[in-house]
């Protein structure tokens, strides 16, 4: 038996999301739990040739501290996942892609949340000007396949969607590849 919803309580909404307490009807009696609702996200794989990948070093608030990730965002509502990927790219980034083609998708946190993340392939890349977004601290960054195995080997990229990323492009996870 799937467990069916029951009740949905809103705690709290914004535009990046809301915080659900819900009750669902299992077979071992009614569940509550807190849930993040989400609009969604892209990741974009960037590579302006073989051997180098476009990243970004950005402040994220809720770690209080500086990542290394692939260039992301959260979608606006009905926003066609590919338009996020491409405005991101130039905000973010600092690059227009000719073509965005999607790779997959990923659930991030799915005892959470139902975040649901679209990584995209960019090809035909152009440089434009970035235009993060008031208090999105980011700087974009081109690493070459030695500094990126340097830095999983340091333990410094720890964002999942960029590990995902890393991993589908065939970069080993402990850094100890022959890149």
């Amino acid at each position: 038996m799937k467990p069916t919803l029951k009740h949905s309580q809103t705690l709290y909404a914004s535009k990046r999301g809301s915080l659900s307490l819900e009750t669902f009807a299992t077979p071992d009696g009614d569940l509550t739990r807190a849930f993040i609702h989400h609009p969604g996200a892209v990741g974009i794989i960037a590579r302006p040739d073989p051997d180098h990948l476009v990243l970004v070093r950005q402040f994220r608030y809720a770690l209080r501290a500086w990542t290394i990730e692939i260039p992301a965002g959260t979608r606006e509502p009905e926003e066609p996942a590919a338009v996020t990927a491409g405005r991101e790219l130039a905000e973010e980034a600092g690059f227009h892609a000719e073509a965005l083609r999607e790779v997959l998708t990923l659930h991030p946190g799915p005892g959470g949340t139902d975040e649901a993340i679209t990584l995209f392939y960019a090809e035909g890349l152009s440089p434009t000007p970035t235009r993060p977004d008031q208090g999105e601290l980011v700087s974009p960054m081109v690493a070459s396949n030695a500094e990126i195995k340097a830095l999983l080997s340091a333990g410094e990229i720890t964002d999942a969607k960029t590990l995902i990323a890393l991993s589908w492009l065939g970069f080993r996870l402990n850094g100890d590849d022959e890149r």
